[in-house]
């Protein structure tokens, strides 16, 4: 029990306050400073829905344990707010990003595999000049429309590659027979025609012994000076009607 005084007329009086009397009519409006309330005595039940307003709570006063879970919604964040080391790993999924938000800033290089990349993607646009190695085209990949037309030229072909099967029925000319690339192991059996040689193209050297029988031999054809020095022969003269034979070595 608090004991009061109270002075009239410059008498001192004491008077004696029963516990519980004092109530809110009796307490004057501002009365109550925060010199009388002692340390622990406010509890939320003492305090009015929607009183505590930004200027009551102390800096930094809301700690991680006062926060409701779910209570921060995305308007409570600052815009730029949420740093790298706030986002937890693996936060970020697919339905979290925005259309055309990832560039090619945001992928690390070597990160696009083989599965990240759509079939038919690969455009002749997307491809580099050069870009494509010999170890990046499947064997036989390579068909006849791919090749453009001319392209293959003789650097292209290698030593031997042009077999029989890959030359065309009279694509052979006499422009593209090397000179003396004709040997006799080339030319076939009876291939050798009589508008084939050369006229004069036959020499002694070149008829074997026995070869030049009558039959070969066109009418008239052995004039004299188409015998050899040392050839017997039989000259016949008509001179009227005596027939002269000589005889001898030319």
């Amino acid at each position: 029990m608090d004991i009061k005084q109270f002075e009239v007329n410059g008498q001192t009086y004491d008077f004696n306050v029963k516990d519980g009397k004092i109530g809110s009519a009796q307490i004057a409006a501002g009365a109550v400073t925060a010199d009388k309330i002692p340390a622990g005595t406010i509890n939320s039940g003492k305090i009015a829905d929607g009183a505590i307003s930004g200027g009551k709570i102390a800096t930094a006063a809301i700690t991680d344990d006062k926060i409701a879970s779910n209570a921060v919604a995305s308007y409570h964040i600052k815009n730029n707010a949420v740093q790298t080391a706030k986002i937890a790993s693996e936060a970020v999924t697919h339905e979290k990003l925005g259309v055309n938000a990832v560039d090619r800033d945001n992928i690390q290089d070597g990160e696009v595999i083989t599965g990240k990349i759509a079939d038919g993607a690969v455009t002749a646009d997307k491809v580099g000049a050069g870009a494509i190695g010999t170890a990046k085209v499947a064997d036989g990949a390579i068909t006849s429309a791919k090749i453009g037309s001319g392209a293959v030229g003789e650097a292209k072909l290698g030593t031997n590659s042009v077999a029989t099967g890959k030359i065309k029925d009279g694509a052979v000319t006499a422009d593209k027979v090397a000179a003396n690339a004709v040997t006799e192991g080339k030319i076939a059996t009876g291939a050798v025609a009589t508008s084939k040689l050369a006229d004069g193209a036959v020499t002694m050297d070149k008829l074997a012994d026995g070869q030049v029988s009558t039959e070969k031999l066109v009418s008239k054809s052995v004039t004299a000076d188409k015998v050899g020095d040392d050839v017997n022969f039989i000259r016949m003269n008509v001179s009227g009607t005596v027939l002269q034979l000589t005889t001898g070595i030319r």
